[in-house]
């Protein structure tokens, strides 16, 4: 993070990329005014940059950045290109990003200790994702001078070993969220039946009535039954209206697509109906057979 300078305005925080100038047609680097820096201005080691639409707005408000100067670390840079507006990936911006050539960012920030290399097979090569690969792995083990044998001293980072990544997290999460939904099951499925015991004993009397007039066990039953799986549905509901409403947040903060779909909604509402039946079960059957003598001898 670097702070941009263009005559009495600053941005601050701003994200400098060193890189050639066939990334623009690797990566499809959209430029919006202007154009990407050539490769002849970065043999020639130019000081030039395709700035982001926040860099722009920030020190070209009032005029068109195109031909601008620009400052890093006091060394001047001719804006040549804006880039698009990009948005935030996560929580960082993308759009206060400034593209330089390489030999210029070594020139500021010194030699490189690491890089990153993008590449795909030019379309009349002839060449597919794997072949393009492995070409490419040939030639930086030789740049590297890798022995015959020996592990690549350089990684790879392709779109399968991307959602192998993805998996890994996936099936993390679902290796502790899946156990920790489990225990919030059984400890709701316990604070329920808890409550029903006692409106069974608070309402004894009640239950003793009902069965002098006439009313069946399954009658008794039913009733509370149903109060139980009420009472879970309403907190059901209320967990999945919370949920939505902290999946849209995170999706509006980190720009991310988190859906609630009408799958996962029916999905909570069966989940929570059947731990309120599990749960109710027992009170139900225990008011059920109370003796209509005794309960209507309860205070």
């Amino acid at each position: 993070m670097e702070d941009i300078r263009c005559e009495n305005r600053l941005l601050e925080g701003a994200t400098i990329l060193g890189v050639s100038a066939t990334l623009a047609e690797i990566r499809d680097v959209a430029v919006q005014d202007g154009r990407f820096f050539t490769e002849q201005e970065e043999t020639l080691r130019r000081n030039v940059a395709v700035i982001g639409q926040e860099v722009q707005s920030t020190l070209f408000p009032d005029a068109s950045a195109l031909g601008g100067v620009i400052k890093i670390r006091g060394l001047e840079f001719q804006v040549v290109g804006v880039q698009e507006k990009l948005g935030n990936a996560g929580n960082r911006s993308q759009d206060n990003q400034v593209y330089i050539p390489t030999g210029s960012f070594t020139r500021l920030f010194g030699p490189e200790r690491s890089m990153a290399l993008f590449g795909r097979p030019r379309p009349d090569s002839g060449l597919g994702f794997y072949a393009g690969l492995d070409q490419t792995r040939v030639a930086l083990r030789t740049r590297f001078k890798t022995p015959p044998g020996a592990e690549d001293n350089f990684d790879t980072l392709t779109p399968d070993s991307i959602r192998g990544f993805v998996d890994q997290i996936l099936g993390l999460v679902q290796a502790v969220v899946i156990p920790v939904t489990m225990i919030s099951l059984v400890v709701g499925g316990i604070v329920i039946m808890n409550i029903m015991l006692v409106s069974v004993t608070e309402r004894t009397r009640e239950i003793g009535i009902r069965k002098a007039l006439g009313a069946r066990r399954r009658d008794v039953m039913l009733q509370f039954q149903i109060e139980a799986v009420l009472l879970a549905s309403l907190g059901g509901t209320l967990g999945l209206v919370l949920g939505a409403a902290a999946a849209r947040a995170v999706s509006a903060v980190m720009e991310v697509n988190l859906p609630v779909t009408a799958g996962y909604v029916v999905l909570a509402l069966f989940v929570s109906t059947a731990t309120g039946m599990i749960s109710g079960w027992y009170p139900a059957s225990r008011a059920a057979h109370l003796d209509p003598v005794e309960a209507l001898r309860a205070e």
